[in-house]
């Protein structure tokens, strides 16, 4: 193979793997979004029929990314 395809694979190789991790990382972020939102809409459920403290809730580190 000469050294001319060797880079053009090579590069195509990193732009696709810079895509890959693109749509993980942001279906990570959604995952995160939507654990919020359930806790969110959890603890608005609680505070309309008990006074719930929101470390009963979620974990802090949940707490943190959560933050309104």
């Amino acid at each position: 193979m000469s050294q001319r395809k060797k880079i053009l694979y090579g590069l195509f190789g990193i732009i696709i793997g810079l895509c890959v991790g693109a749509l993980f990382r942001n279906y990570r972020t959604l995952e995160i979004v939507s654990m919020c939102n359930s806790i969110n809409s959890m603890k608005q459920k609680n505070t309309l029929t008990t006074d719930v403290e929101s470390s009963d809730i979620d974990p802090p580190v949940l707490q943190k990314i959560c933050m309104d």
